[in-house]
């Protein structure tokens, strides 16, 4: 299933938590797909986006702080934000908590592991100091959770963001430095490389746990 939705099918009325919930896009179109949709985000400005544009009911601060009830959510979603807790472990015990009896997390995170890891070494983009601060093989993001209780349904590694891993890549080996919000000064080589090693990396996602990103999708 898509990560666009977070492998998640559309629902109706079911309740649904979106950890680190950004501009609230995301909530926003599980939204129209029928959840009952909460975020929580720790940058001010993002969640008053998220508000303001598509009136979403949106916790500002950490997991921890947000007080929400025992089993009170049917899914939970945490896209790109484990890397960035001080205890992952901890955090995911509170997703545990949240999750009513049959409740689902999915996780995505940035993999140790990956193709471009092993390509391009200290100037892998996902190592992003200081902002990440832990980083995840497949095999320790699946113990990570199952410290919990919560049992592990699939996990596998997405090559979806090779492209632009490849480009940033690139640009960080040649100038120090990720690039901006824009890749309008990226060279068209450049461009073609980055498709290419991506569809280099999809193939090989069959055979090896080598793409960019770690889905892991557990239960209650």
């Amino acid at each position: 299933m898509l990560l666009s939705v977070m492998t998640l099918p559309g629902s109706r009325g079911k309740k649904l938590l979106d950890v680190g919930c950004g501009n609230g896009s995301f909530l926003a179109k599980m939204q129209r797909l029928g959840w009952d949709v909460v975020g929580v985000e720790t940058d001010p400005k993002a969640a008053g986006i998220a508000r303001e544009r598509f009136g979403l009911k949106v916790h500002v601060g950490d997991l921890t702080e947000a007080g929400f009830a025992d089993q009170m959510f049917d899914a939970l979603t945490m896209s790109h934000v484990l890397e960035h807790v001080p205890d992952p472990v901890h955090t995911l015990h509170e997703c545990a908590r949240l999750l009513k009896p049959g409740g689902k997390l999915v996780v995505v995170t940035p993999n140790w592991g990956s193709l471009a890891h092993r390509a391009f070494g200290r100037a892998w983009p996902h190592l992003d100091p200081p902002r990440h601060l832990h980083l995840f093989s497949l095999h320790s993001v699946r113990q990570a959770i199952a410290q919990t209780g919560l049992q592990v349904l699939r996990s596998w590694t997405s090559a979806r963001l090779a492209t632009w891993t490849w480009i940033a890549g690139r640009q960080i080996c040649r100038t120090g430095h990720m690039p901006g919000g824009s890749l309008a000064g990226i060279g068209r080589l450049v461009r073609l490389e980055g498709i290419v090693f991506r569809i280099v990396e999809d193939a090989l996602c069959s055979v090896a746990d080598v793409g960019e990103e770690i889905v892991v999708e557990a239960k209650v």
